[in-house]
């Protein structure tokens, strides 16, 4: 089966469990208030495999009139994310395949990317800086230091397929496509006795 159908199978299933873990953006609320902060009141905000709208949710707690327009292959997903951002529109989409008309003062790439293989994930990545406004602003996070392959995360009891980046490689390309970046954090944390995973969040501007 396709990885990303298998992945989305996943969800599906695990969806109610990981908006326990991850409705909380704990470590990352800081990162996305400093997002945040950087855009206009009634900024128009594209996320990109938005799942139970954890992120949506918390930008629309800004108060700044945001237009959220969420995107997501999880049927199950799409459903927590319009309970939970009730001021959002949320539609099924395959990143892979992305086709907008329209364009967006922000958007939000948050541990989209770890679901595709390399050359998807980079092809979205350009994707972002197309539907981007001029002085338009991106929120990417992914994780770096692993293996490529399907593996049980702590919310699923089905295989997920995860993938891991290079920081230095992904901010060669952010800045090759034309983005300025305006901030970088690193979040480390130890899986298994030989094995170090970082998350990487990155605030660019078109």
């Amino acid at each position: 089966m396709d990885k990303t159908l298998k992945t989305i199978e996943g969800y599906n299933q695990c969806a109610n469990a990981f908006a326990e873990e991850f409705m909380d953006l704990g470590v990352f609320t800081e990162y996305v208030q400093e997002f945040s902060d950087l855009l206009r009141e009634g900024a128009s905000i594209l996320d990109l495999g938005c799942g139970p709208g954890n992120i949506g949710r918390f930008l629309m707690s800004q108060n700044k009139a945001y237009k959220i327009l969420g995107l997501d292959l999880s049927a199950e997903m799409l459903q927590l994310a319009e309970k939970h951002v009730p001021g959002g529109r949320f539609v099924s989409a395959d990143l892979r395949y992305l086709s907008l008309q329209d364009k967006f003062d922000a958007i939000v790439a948050s541990f989209c990317i770890i679901h595709l293989e390399k050359s998807d994930a980079f092809h979205l990545l350009k994707k972002t800086f197309q539907l981007l406004n001029d002085g338009g602003y991106l929120y990417l996070s992914f994780m770096s230091g692993g293996k490529p392959g399907f593996e049980r995360a702590s919310f699923s009891q089905e295989e997920i397929y995860f993938n891991y980046f290079s920081p230095r490689r992904i901010l060669k390309y952010l800045k090759r496509l034309g983005y300025r970046i305006i901030t970088k954090h690193y979040h480390a944390y130890q899986r298994t006795t030989n094995q170090i995973i970082q998350d990487v969040v990155i605030i660019a501007c078109r």
